[in-house]
């Protein structure tokens, strides 16, 4: 199951390329879910309702992302399917724009604007996604507010963050010199230069 620190980790500075895979491995029985599970609800039949229903502001799923959010991008990363996360809540959000669930499209721009800002820590230290990303994020953020429970307790002095994602939705890294041109196939990407 979903839960904090699924690997026990001894500190949250844990690198993802020195974890072992523990014996018995916790996310094993979940993997496929963990990383499959919004795209087997998009692609419910309609005749099922399956997927209104899922869509709706008091929905198991709205209730999934506002308890176990952080918990799954943990193990995302743990399975190093951070970009499938950011793909599947990319699709989520639309699908509930296009119903009009109004407080679910909040959270899932919320948890959008989270996976994008905070992927580079999230991806290559599991743990950071309670250490930095959440007190890296503004402070009305939707997900710093629903898992302030989570912050970690060490970090005793935190500096004073804005109260509103700004303009930037993700930095692009990896590259060591200037960029001449970037490709993206999905369509209503926006980038700027």
């Amino acid at each position: 199951m979903l839960r904090r620190n699924v690997n026990r980790l001894e500190y949250p500075g844990f690198l993802i390329d020195e974890i072992p895979t523990p014996k018995p491995d916790p996310l094993a029985s979940i993997r496929y879910s963990c990383i499959y599970w919004v795209e087997h609800l998009s692609n419910c039949g309609p005749a099922e309702g399956a997927r209104e229903k899922n869509l709706q502001d008091t929905s198991v799923v709205y209730d999934f992302l506002q308890n176990k959010y952080l918990y799954w991008l943990e193990s995302l990363s743990l399975l190093r399917s951070i970009p499938e996360g950011i793909m599947a809540v990319q699709k989520f959000k639309a699908k509930a724009i296009s119903t009009k669930s109004r407080q679910l499209a909040e959270l899932l721009q919320d948890a959008h604007r989270f996976i994008l800002f905070h992927q580079p820590s999230i991806d290559i230290a599991p743990l950071q996604v309670y250490a930095s990303a959440l007190i890296f994020s503004p402070t009305r953020s939707l997900m710093r507010q629903l898992f302030k429970n989570e912050e970690t307790d060490w970090v005793t002095l935190k500096l004073s963050m804005g109260s509103e994602w700004n303009a930037c939705l993700q930095t692009l890294e990896g590259h060591a010199h200037s960029v001449e041109s970037v490709k993206w196939p999905a369509a209503g990407i926006r980038f700027s230069r």
